[in-house]
């Protein structure tokens, strides 16, 4: 076990031999390839690093957080999801799936979630601060009491999601009823 470290600047063999870390912090490493198979990370932060192509099976994130990441196109849904709590703040994460994960309570802050499968995800009281959300799938997805006040592009048909408490800025309204087809007039 690794503890209390600062990482900088470092590239990750594809397959480390270090499989657990705690209270670390990794600046500009690049994961990109990276198998993290039964990797556990906890408390850790992970600023401007690189993911593309990580395999996330069976990794373990708890309590981390990710500011101006690379991770598009992740498969989040391989996490392990006992005590998974992740946060995001300037993540590119576009083409990431999230399918049937618990993220009751994640915060993404200005995150590029463009094409992100949310399917059958608990967000409940999650938050999308200034989040690019077009082509997001939402479906049977749980939303309530989610912040999408300052979230943008983003379509969810409410007849296949919970989004009682659900706060949306007025000018987002449309993004509840484009099945709908209507024009809103805005004057």
């Amino acid at each position: 076990m690794i503890e209390d470290q600062v990482f900088n600047k470092r590239k990750f063999d594809t397959k480390p031999e270090e499989k657990q870390y705690e209270y670390c912090c990794f600046e500009s490493c690049d994961f990109s390839g990276v198998n993290f198979f039964e990797m556990s990370f906890l408390e850790c932060q992970f600023i401007s690093c690189d993911f593309s192509k990580a395999n996330l099976n069976e990794l373990s994130f708890k309590n981390c957080s990710f500011t101006k990441c690379q991770m598009e196109q992740l498969q989040f849904d391989y996490l392990k999801p006992f005590l998974l709590e992740m946060s995001f703040d300037s993540c590119e994460l576009s083409g990431s799936s999230f399918y049937q994960l618990d993220l009751k309570g994640v915060s993404f802050k200005k995150c590029q979630l463009k094409k992100c499968d949310f399917t059958n995800c608990n967000l409940e009281e999650s938050r999308f601060a200034q989040c690019d959300l077009d082509m997001a799938v939402f479906e049977n997805t749980n939303l309530k009491k989610a912040d999408l006040s300052s979230a943008y592009n983003f379509s969810i048909d409410p007849e296949m999601n919970q989004i009682k408490g659900a706060i949306v800025h007025q000018n987002a309204l449309e993004g509840f009823l484009k099945k709908y087809q209507l024009e809103i007039d805005q004057t």
